[in-house]
């Protein structure tokens, strides 16, 4: 295992990110999250920032409402593509950081794709980096009170590491699991989990029971981590079987102890590849998975989204997300992000993603789960969607209360869209 430990200068840039809000409110005893979704609004970014035209913001975290963090990256006027980082602070966007100061000449391409936060400016970052233009390690960073103060790089066996999952649970610093894959010493590509075990540097690796026997193809990763409390968090992605087909799994762990990993979608992925692409948990043990499987009706092959529902440490079978089939008419979605009201045990959540409609232009769609019922997939962001591109990259839904009114709680979920224009020990 390599580790390499970098000081970080911060240089203020100005904001800018395509995204959509949606908001919904009510009692801390009606947990649903409500329609309507809020209008899709298309940002841009400055040329001081953006002289490349390529940015993306890939993941945001929302501790408490109007406090949140996004990460993601943006190419330069030469080609370079760099991280940045942007907070939010009592409702009002601050302007973007760089969080790295000169890269070495050596690494290239770092790009942060995963934020989480245990409570407003107190948050861990991951991504990936490129080492001498062959092979990638995983980048771990931390922010203390609002400044990015630290960051490490993990790499294994030269061959390649990439953490693209974070959690932190609330109100628990120090507390965060990553995940990722690295590829071994035999050329295979295995999964990761990572838990922050001493301060912001600390990360030690976790061996995931049961996978080992799953990934006979020699090649899984998590896609994503979820951790409502220490001690309590679920993780998913996908392995490989025996015979090259690509299953998704869920991993959870309960009171500090991991169990084995499983299968989910099986029933569904008659064509043979799917994957869980993103987590959330309302409480140990509540959780919805989230993704994309093959669907095989001769002689087509179609990939649809599907979620399933952990309930009291029990998973339903996976389903199609409701809705989505009728959407679905060119025979491409999936979900790219799903978020839980936390801090409770029944599940009130929401999700976003795309699919491909008739036209075959994709289209960004959200749903949402009122007490433990999916209500139908609808379509957002259409008006903005001139190119014939669009998606729900990430969405995140926090509990907080409302400065309204001091004893009750509000839900403000917030769902960036893109659309177009015309290492463990060796």
């Amino acid at each position: 295992m390599r580790w390499r430990l970098a000081g970080m200068a911060i240089i203020s840039c100005l904001l800018a990110a395509g995204t959509a809000t949606v908001t919904g409110a009510g009692e801390a005893t009606a947990a649903p999250l409500a329609a309507p979704w809020g209008t899709a609004q298309a940002l841009v970014l400055p040329p001081v920032i953006n002289f490349g035209q390529f940015a993306t913001i890939n993941s945001i975290a929302c501790p408490t409402a109007g406090n949140c963090t996004a990460v993601g990256h943006f190419t330069d006027a030469h080609g370079n593509v760099a991280a940045i980082a942007a907070s939010e602070v009592d409702h009002v966007w601050a302007a973007a950081v760089q969080p790295f100061g000169t890269i070495e000449p050596s690494i290239t391409a770092p790009d942060l794709l995963s934020v989480s936060c245990s409570s407003p400016g107190n948050c861990a970052a991951v991504g990936v980096e490129t080492v001498n233009q062959a092979w990638t390690d995983g980048l771990l960073l931390g922010e203390s009170n609002g400044t990015w103060n630290s960051s490490l790089s993990w790499g294994e066996y030269d061959k390649g590491t990439k953490f693209s999952p974070v959690s932190c649970p609330p109100k628990s610093a120090g507390a965060c699991t990553a995940g990722g894959y690295y590829v071994d010493a035999s050329g295979k590509q295995q999964a990761l989990l990572l838990t922050q075990s001493a301060g912001p540097i600390g990360w030690s690796p976790i061996t995931i029971p049961g996978l080992a026997g799953l990934n006979a193809g020699g090649s899984a990763a998590v896609g994503s981590v979820s951790c409502p409390s220490k001690g309590d968090c679920a993780a998913g992605g996908y392995y490989t079987d025996g015979n090259g087909n690509r299953q998704a799994f869920t991993v959870t762990e309960r009171n500090g102890a991991w169990k084995n990993a499983r299968e989910v979608a099986g029933a569904l992925n008659s064509g043979g590849h799917a994957q869980v692409n993103s987590m959330s948990c309302a409480s140990g043990g509540n959780c919805v998975a989230a993704g994309q499987y093959f669907r095989y009706v001769a002689p087509n092959v179609s990939t649809q989204a599907f979620e399933a529902t952990e309930k009291n440490g029990t998973w339903s079978s996976a389903q199609r997300v409701p809705g989505t089939g009728s959407l679905n008419a060119g025979g491409v979605a999936l979900v790219n992000s799903v978020s839980c009201v936390p801090g409770t045990g029944s599940l009130n959540c929401a999700l976003g993603g795309r699919y491909q409609d008739k036209n075959g232009a994709a289209q960004s769609f959200v749903d949402v789960l009122k007490n433990g019922s999916w209500k139908q997939a609808t379509e957002i962001g259409s008006g903005h969607n001139l190119g014939g591109y669009a998606q729900v990259s990430t969405v995140s839904c926090p509990w907080s209360v409302s400065r309204a009114s001091p004893g009750s709680r509000s839900r403000r979920c917030r769902a960036p869209a893109r659309s177009t224009r015309a290492r463990p020990p060796r």
